[in-house]
């Protein structure tokens, strides 16, 4: 907000929920510009303002609250009256849009002020400013409206004396103040609720994530135990039944003897047939792994963390898509709770204003997930500790994980330092799937 206040003086608040709150807050606000001796043509320009803002704060917002204040300008002694409203809800009106098929914030704040009421009312404010409203924001407005009748000397010593004049009344004053305190109440038991809610999905995503993990090291244990008995037996089996069939096939032996030699053979077989289905186990590790597109994976874990970017004052995501489908072998439950933490850690660490860009590409033939923050930056020991295997003593046991997840999928995890601040955290996938088993 430009700087041209010098100093402030609170009135009184108002709660704005439905239509029937808005003629009292245009009496209100009429009363308050009378007895503070604006002009008659001023009055009705405060008044009008007033009961604009409240429709358009239960419009945008579903309500919120109004605010009058006593303003001395920087420039000079003018003397004003300032109103003030938030709304309740972020972003209440929403429309499909047509490219993402996906719920957005209505406005941007250039067609927010295109729009009645904004246009008309900054040509009736000396100054006005929109602080909320599109991007995922609460409806918040400020404007301004000067007096050449009054000082701000005045309106200081006659503070008490308006606010009688505007409830001359004490208990409509306490019952207003009262219905303020219950409001701001039930806000804080709601954001309390919510928070309750985040933390128990973000308890569940903890406990899936731990299960999930759990789940791939004993496939990857199995698989290893599984190969090395089979490595281990292989040899001396294949040997041993080889050894057999020759004698059986040149030695004159007895019937005895030969009998022994084929017992010996069979029960070399038999190994054999463990050796394979010791080979078998370790290959069902590979089942998991099938082809999937990685945009519609990137797309569904996206769509997935839309309403947490929007639930972020300021924070917007910009997803990049191939055109063309990138198919990978990838166990797309783990794959997604790798894209996951990426896309959540990036989302923590991006400040309000700033956005999270999400690409996936076909580099030279080699699939790519860039997710792309705006936050502090990782410290190049952590990098360095992840990229090397290690588990960091703080700031990337997350990674740690993510990138264990790229080696099942035979792809590798890796970093770059994004220009002006933040990180690009890259997730590569091999160009072909090699069968390891």
């Amino acid at each position: 907000m430009e700087n041209i206040v010098e100093d402030k003086l609170h009135i009184f608040t108002l709660l704005v929920n439905k239509d029937s709150d808005i003629p009292k807050v245009r009496l209100k606000a009429k009363k308050l510009a009378q007895v503070s001796y604006f002009q008659r043509l001023k009055v009705v320009e405060v008044s009008t303002s007033a009961s604009e803002l409240a429709r358009a704060v239960i419009k945008f917002s579903k309500g919120g609250k109004i605010s009058f204040y006593f303003v001395s300008s920087t420039k000079g002694s003018k003397a004003g009256i300032e109103i003030y409203v938030k709304g309740n809800r972020s972003c209440y009106r929403k429309y499909i849009d047509r490219d993402t098929r996906s719920e957005v914030c209505m406005f941007s704040i250039s067609l927010l002020r295109s729009i009645h009421p904004f246009l008309g009312l900054s040509k009736i404010f000396d100054y006005m400013e929109i602080l909320g409203g599109y991007d995922g924001s609460a409806l918040e407005v400020v404007g301004i409206k000067w007096s050449e009748n009054v000082s701000w000397q005045e309106l200081q010593r006659r503070e008490k004396e308006i606010r009688d004049e505007i409830f001359p009344k004490d208990e409509d004053a306490y019952i207003e103040n009262l219905r303020i305190k219950h409001e701001e109440v039930l806000r804080l038991l709601k954001e309390k609720a919510r928070q309750n809610r985040r933390l128990e999905r973000m308890n569940k995503e903890l406990l899936s994530l731990s299960r999930d993990i759990e789940a791939l090291t004993q496939e990857r244990t199995l698989a290893e135990i599984a190969l090395k008995v089979a490595d281990k037996v292989r040899n001396p089996a294949t040997a041993i039944g080889g050894l057999a069939r020759s004698l059986l096939k040149r030695a004159k032996v007895d019937d005895v003897t030969k009998k022994k030699i084929e017992a010996i053979f069979n029960e070399a077989k038999k190994l054999e047939t463990i050796v394979r289905n010791f080979e078998n186990v370790a290959k069902l590790n590979v089942q998991f792994f099938k082809n999937q597109d990685l945009n519609k994976l990137v797309r569904e874990v996206v769509e997935e963390f839309l309403p947490r970017f929007e639930a972020k004052k300021g924070i917007k995501i910009r997803l990049n898509i191939s055109k063309e489908p990138i198919i990978i072998k990838a166990n797309k439950k783990i794959l997604k709770i790798a894209l996951l933490h990426v896309l959540r850690n990036a989302i923590e660490v991006t400040t309000p204003g700033e956005e999270v860009i999400v690409e996936v590409i076909r580099d030279d033939g080699v699939p790519k997930v860039k997710i792309s923050d705006k936050g502090p930056g990782l410290p190049k020991e952590v990098k360095d500790m992840i990229s090397e295997g290690a588990l960091p003593t703080k700031g990337g046991l997350g990674l740690s994980a993510v990138r264990q997840i790229l080696l099942e999928h035979q792809g590798m995890l890796s970093f770059k330092d994004r220009d002006g601040g933040g990180t690009t955290i890259i997730l590569e996938f091999p160009k072909r799937w090699k069968e390891q088993f």
